[in-house]
């Protein structure tokens, strides 16, 4: 069954490749080499573990489909409910090791890079990025139900992004939703509120995606 698993992906065009998996065989390859020297991977009994293309399909399957359950999965890639758990797990802990290594701050030759751009196309100066946020909804919790309520009453995760021209983030905060108002969320921010340290001298703009307004970092 493995086998026939992989020759199944193999045989995806590049275009049932990325709409399964939401990234391109490229970088699935990429990040499947990279899990494999990765602690995570390496801990594993050598005799036992599935392979980190396995790994890596079954997460990705299962973060870019909305409402895929454990055993949807099991069935799909023939293996016990308890293993999709355990990769699924493992797979998140690698990614969120590596996201320091992704998600970074520009250096200077990448703002002055960025600016230039949203100056040509924005005709905006001293941009370097767009922020934006989303609500990601969640199963509420035991106890506490109301305590990470959004404006919607939802229990949610509050995810507010920034990315550069190339729509590559550049800082991402991750928390608990609150029930005020966008635009106070995005004020209280705490990238906005430590952005003097990452700007020391620098007049630098983000466009707010949500009603396009720009926020000014002195």
């Amino acid at each position: 069954m493995p086998k026939k698993r992989h020759s199944v992906i193999n045989a995806y065009t590049d275009g049932e490749f990325l709409l399964h998996f939401r990234i391109t065989r490229k970088l699935f390859n990429t990040l499947s080499r990279t899990f494999l020297e990765s602690a995570q991977y390496k801990e594993l009994r050598p005799d036992k573990r599935l392979s980190s293309d396995d790994h890596l399909a079954i997460f990705l399957w299962f973060a870019g489909h909305e409402g895929c359950s454990f055993r949807d999965l099991s069935n799909r890639f023939n293996v016990t409910i308890s293993t999709v758990s355990r990769v699924i797990v493992r797979v998140t802990s690698f990614l969120s090791d590596l996201s320091q290594q992704v998600i970074k701050w520009p250096t200077a030759a990448e703002k002055e890079a960025s600016s230039q751009y949203f100056q040509t196309t924005c005709g905006v100066s001293g941009v370097i990025g767009c922020i934006d946020k989303t609500d990601i909804t969640i199963d509420p919790p035991t106890r506490s139900k109301n305590d990470n309520a959004d404006q919607k009453g939802d229990n949610s995760i509050h995810l507010q992004g920034i990315c550069n021209e190339k729509w590559k983030f550049i800082n991402i905060v991750v928390r608990y939703s609150e029930t005020s108002h966008d635009s106070l969320q995005m004020q209280n921010s705490p990238i906005l509120q430590n952005l003097g340290n990452k700007c020391r001298g620098e007049n630098i703009l983000f466009l707010a995606i949500l009603n396009m307004q720009a926020i000014k970092i002195s």
